[in-house]
C-alpha cells in the first residue's frame, strides 16, 4: 500500500512537472541577482549574446539581468536584437512582440526586503522588421552599480528555430551640454530651412 502511494505521488509530481516545462519552455532569463550580466561598456562593441534553446509554444517572456559596471555613466536606453546562432546579424522569423500586454518592462533590484522594483520606460521602439527593440528610460535611469532586469517578449511560431540569440548593450543619459548642442543644431536647421522656403 505504501509502494502505491509513492507511486501516485512520483506520478502525480512527474505529471506537474511536464505542465510546468510546457507552459514556461519558452520564457527565460540570462543572468541572476548574484550572477548579473555585467555590461561594461557602450554601444554594440559591447553587446552581449544571450543564447536562447526554444520550445513549444515557441513564444514567451524572456529577461535580462544585467548590471551597470561602466564606471559611473547611468543607462539611459537598452538596445535588444534578434541574431541566428551561426550568424553575426539577425534572424529571419523571430520577433520582438510590443503593445498592451507585451509591453517591454523594466525593473531595478532594491534588496533583498524590497525586491524588484518597476520602472518607467519612456519609450520602447520595435524596428520594422521586429528584430531589433530600443528602449529609453531617461526619467529614471539604471544608475551605476545597480542591478537592472529588462523584460521582453519574443515570438518564434513562424519557425520554430531550436536555437537564437538576443543581443543587447547599453548606452548612457545623454550629458546635459550634448542635449544643448543638439537642441541648437535643430533650431539653426530649422531656421536654415525656413529661410531657403
Amino acid at each position: 500500500m505504501r509502494a502505491v502511494r509513492v507511486g501516485l505521488v512520483i506520478l502525480a509530481c512527474l505529471i506537474i512537472s511536464a505542465f510546468t516545462q510546457y507552459a514556461f519552455a519558452h520564457d527565460g532569463t540570462w543572468g541572476s541577482v548574484e550572477d548579473p550580466c555585467g555590461i561594461s561598456g557602450f554601444g554594440t562593441d559591447y553587446e552581449m549574446d544571450f543564447l536562447h534553446n526554444d520550445a513549444d509554444p515557441w513564444k514567451g517572456w524572456a529577461s535580462v539581468i544585467a548590471i551597470n559596471w561602466c564606471g559611473g555613466p547611468d543607462w539611459g536606453d537598452f538596445h535588444l536584437r534578434m541574431k541566428e546562432v551561426c550568424s553575426p546579424w539577425s534572424t529571419s522569423d523571430v520577433d520582438f512582440i510590443t503593445g498592451g500586454e507585451f509591453d517591454p518592462e523594466l525593473y531595478i533590484w532594491g534588496g533583498l526586503s524590497v525586491g524588484w522594483v518597476q520602472q518607467t520606460v519612456d519609450n520602447a521602439i520595435l524596428g520594422s522588421d521586429g528584430e531589433t527593440l530600443d528602449l529609453f528610460f531617461y526619467s529614471n535611469p539604471v544608475e551605476n552599480g545597480q542591478i537592472a532586469l529588462i523584460k521582453f517578449y519574443t515570438d518564434n511560431t513562424s519557425h520554430h528555430s531550436d536555437w537564437f540569440k538576443v543581443s543587447g548593450y547599453a548606452t548612457p543619459v545623454p550629458e546635459p551640454a550634448t542635449i544643448a548642442l543638439l537642441g541648437l543644431g535643430a533650431i539653426a536647421l530649422i531656421r536654415r530651412s525656413k529661410r531657403h522656403n
